[in-house]
Formats: C-alpha cells, structure tokens, sequence
C-alpha cells in the first residue's frame, strides 16, 4: 500500500520545499500539475526537482493548459482532475490518494494519523481538519480516498470531490492540514472572481439551451423557473432573449402580453411576437387593436438578416390567414375575399377544406 500525494501548483518558489519536506513523511510519491495560466513561470519545477532528489521521494510532473487566456489558472476543478488522473495512474489496488496546496503544510503528528489510517484502510474516505486561519476556522474536508474509487473534482472554484457511489468515511481528528500562506500573497479575489466571471458567462448559455429543450418537450412547468433565471441572470444574446420571452408568453399563467410585449420591443423587425399580441387581442375581444396590430405585422417585410430562429411561415401563409381573421372580426369580409384571391396562384392547384 502506498499513498500518493496529488497537487496542483502554480508559482510557488518561496513555499514548494517548505510543502514537500512537509508532506514526504505521509507519503511515498508526489504528483504535480503545474497551472499557472499564461504567468512565465518560476523556479517552482527546479526546486521540485532539486528538493525531490535530496529527500529521495518519488515524483511525476505535468502541466495543465488553460483553456481560457487567463493569467492564472482557469478552473481549479478541471486542473485537480488533471492531478487526479495521474496520480490514479500511478496508483493500485488498496492504494489511497491525498491532495493538498502548495502553501499548505502538516501539523504535528498528521504524517503518523495519516499513515495509521491508511494501513488501516477499513474506509473509502478519510475526511481531516483543515485549520483555514490557524484555529479561527476549521474545515472538514475529504483528504484521502481510495484510488479506483472513480472521484472526480466538481466546480472550476469552491471545488469539491464527488463520488459516483456511496462511500464509506471516517474522520481523523488529529490528522490536520494548516493553509500558511505568505504575509504578502494577494490577488486571490481577484482571481477568484475572474474565474466566477467567466463561469457565468457560459451558465446563460447553458440556461437557455436547457430551457428550449425543456419547451420544446413539453414539460412547461419545468421550462419556465429556467427560463426566469436566464432572464434575471442576463447575457444572453436579443435572438435568445427573444426566444424565451416569446417561449414564455406562450405558457399558462404567464404574463402572456407583457411578455410578448416585451419581446416585440426587443427585436421589433420580426413578426413572431406580434402575431402573439394579435391572438390575445381577439382573445379579450379587442378587434380594433387586433386589426391595429395585424396591419403592423403585414407592413413588416422578411428581415434581411437570416435569424436562425426566424419562423419563416409567419411570413407566409400563418400571417396571410391571421390577418384575414382578423379582417373578417373587423366586418371587412370582403377585404378578407379579396386578399383570399389575390394569393391564389392559378398555376398551382388548391386544396379547400371544410369543417
């Protein structure tokens, strides 16, 4: 059995003999996956190297590549998955896998609580104390898990492990982790908060495509929370928008006419949600407004711009008939005759239908 440690680091020249000198009484091998974003890098790889060799621990290294252009690592849970993976490689049966930071170090008698309870090894899991700032605050956190466990790291900050089975665990008081950062760190809210920045960026997106699958199968009332929080989240591009308020003008106990108010305003070029305000004009009997409203959406002309949401038939026959409706409810019944068969084209064949 052998317990290997798995760390991501960036650049941690002034902590990184400092944290391998502390940890190697715990374990037998150390995985490092670099991350530091588009930084130039440190001494961090050279002192691993040197600091490795003097102790004759056993160690493998990698990098892991941003997929964002961001001056530090973009998300801490893909770069600990990274680690993870190595880390499982190297590992076998009846092995466990540890993580910790760079800036973190081992109090005393946490290397013999640590190895007692991987010997052990009657648990999955083995969840220690993290003194955060000294003993202010204490966070429990998963430490150690059995390797083949499938673990895998959640969330690009604020990460946490999760296990596709249930485990079993126990807890290890007197194995405890300290956070020791240097005096004059700094910088890490801002880069927490670039991270966050980021994340939101793509949850509009994700909102409203789970939102139009949501619609387009049916189950409104789980279409319209996700609709609304898309909504109130922001960022999503007017054809989107469009989409979820005219989406949601159609569901019942909406604000059907606010909403497709709200989305006429928005791209005022098409004629979906116009044709929505029409339909609720004669539905509260208004047919002067519908007629109002009917000749507005005739008077607009197929958008230049191809919408890759563009209803097409609102530009044909949906719109020819809804129109003529709302002629007839006008008592224009002639007008409606006579737009009937001025779309007549005497070159195709007519089909009439009869209810």
């Amino acid at each position: 059995m052998k317990i290997i440690l798995s760390a991501i680091i960036g650049n941690e020249a002034p902590v990184i003999e400092r944290f391998i000198r502390s940890f190697a009484p715990a374990v037998d091998e150390f995985v490092f996956v670099i991350a530091t974003g588009n930084q130039e890098q440190d001494q961090t790889r050279e002192i691993i190297l040197k600091t490795c060799s003097d102790i004759g621990a056993d160690y493998g290294m990698a990098t892991y590549e941003n997929a964002h252009d961001f001056p530090h690592v973009d998300n801490f849970g893909a770069a600990r998955n990274e680690a993870l993976r190595l880390a499982e490689l190297s590992a076998e049966d009846g092995d466990y896998i540890i993580w910790a930071d760079a800036d973190d170090t081992l109090a005393d008698g946490a290397a013999e609580a640590i190895r007692a309870a991987a010997e052990d090894g009657k648990r999955d899991v083995y969840i220690m104390p993290y003194n955060v700032r000294g003993d202010k605050q204490v966070v429990w956190r998963e430490r150690m898990v059995k390797a083949g466990l499938g673990s895998k790291w959640r969330h690009a900050i604020h990460e946490q492990l999760h296990f596709p089975n249930d485990v079993v665990y126990r807890m290890i008081k007197d194995a405890v982790f300290q956070h020791l950062p240097l005096e004059d760190k700094q910088g890490g809210h801002e880069r927490n908060l670039a991270i966050l920045q980021g994340e939101l960026k793509e949850t509009p997106r994700s909102l409203f495509y789970l939102a139009q699958e949501y619609f387009q199968s049916g189950k409104l009332n789980e279409f319209n929370p996700i609709a609304q929080a898309a909504l109130i989240l922001g960022g999503l591009t007017n054809i989107e928008e469009y989409e979820i308020l005219t989406q949601m003008a159609q569901t019942p106990g909406a604000e059907s006419k606010r909403l497709a108010a709200e989305a006429y305003a928005l791209m005022p070029d098409r004629r979906e949600a116009l044709a929505l305000l029409i339909n609720y004009a004669i539905i509260d009997g208004e047919t002067d407004r519908a007629m109002d409203l009917a000749d507005a959406m005739m008077a607009l002309d197929k958008p230049k711009r191809t919408y890759w949401s563009l209803n097409h038939e609102w530009y044909g026959w949906k719109a020819d008939e809804l129109y003529r409706q709302c002629l007839r409810l006008s008592g224009r019944e002639k007008d409606a005759d006579n737009d009937w068969e001025s779309s007549i084209n005497n070159d195709t064949h007519t089909t009439s239908v009869i209810h």
